[in-house]
């Protein structure tokens, strides 16, 4: 992703894919969402990778003699799996996906990192001791800059389900966006001018689900090739 082109990228979103059916939430930052970015089979067929494998999630604890530390964060109380199998990634729906997503952002699939998959119970209120969410954070590990990779760029998030009540997803800036099983989001991750430098304004959080499930997935896109450094170990 070069300097000063991260508009153009978003601007074209809009123009060319109508029939994902596009809205600019913002244009500083930018923030799209597309409301039919899945079919419902799509987003039936996504969900099913995750069945029978979500262990509770983990945020980065930064890197410890040059690894980074997963720890579980009472500020991310979801659960969370990857398409990280043969039989996911081989998935002729999921490889349909991503290459959307490809084509949507112009970034190549070999910069994507493995989807992750993320489910949120609900609870009886959002103050509640068992309430599961992501409170305030940033998609960018700073470690990430200088590897091979490079930062994460974007975010496209997928939503996989619907939720009754809940569990929207909160910029800083007051925009809100709840789950509706095929809608997408796209975001910055770094500053269009400087896309080594984080965007500090795209900090956002996963409000607690009051009634229903949630479940989605995050594609993080790199500056570079994650596939083959993550093959060579390259990414822990």
């Amino acid at each position: 992703v070069p300097p000063n082109t991260m508009t153009e990228t978003f601007e074209r979103a809009v123009r060319d894919f109508a029939e994902l059916e596009p809205k600019v939430l913002s244009t500083d930052p930018w923030i799209l969402s597309f409301d039919r970015f899945l079919d419902a089979e799509e987003a039936e067929s996504v969900l099913k990778q995750g069945e029978g494998r979500f262990v509770r999630s983990t945020a980065s604890g930064g890197r410890k003699d040059d690894e980074f530390v997963p720890i579980t964060s009472e500020i991310r109380t979801s659960w969370t799996t990857w398409c990280d199998s043969k039989e996911c990634l081989a998935d002729p729906v999921m490889r349909r996906v991503t290459e959307r997503v490809s084509n949507v952002t112009r970034v190549p699939s070999a910069n994507f990192e493995f989807l992750q998959l993320l489910r949120y119970m609900p609870c009886g209120h959002a103050g509640a001791s068992d309430c599961q969410f992501y409170k305030r954070h940033h998609d960018t590990i700073p470690e990430l800059a200088t590897m091979q990779p490079g930062p994460r760029v974007y975010t496209f998030f997928l939503y996989l389900s619907d939720v009754e009540e809940g569990g929207g997803t909160q910029f800083d800036g007051g925009i809100t966006v709840y789950p509706k099983a095929g809608r997408a989001l796209l975001w910055p991750a770094t500053l269009e001018d400087r896309p080594f430098v984080s965007d500090d304004r795209t900090h956002h959080e996963a409000l607690p689900v009051l009634k229903g499930t949630k479940y989605a997935g995050n594609f993080w896109l790199h500056q570079y090739d994650y596939v083959t450094a993550h093959t060579n170990g390259c990414t822990t």
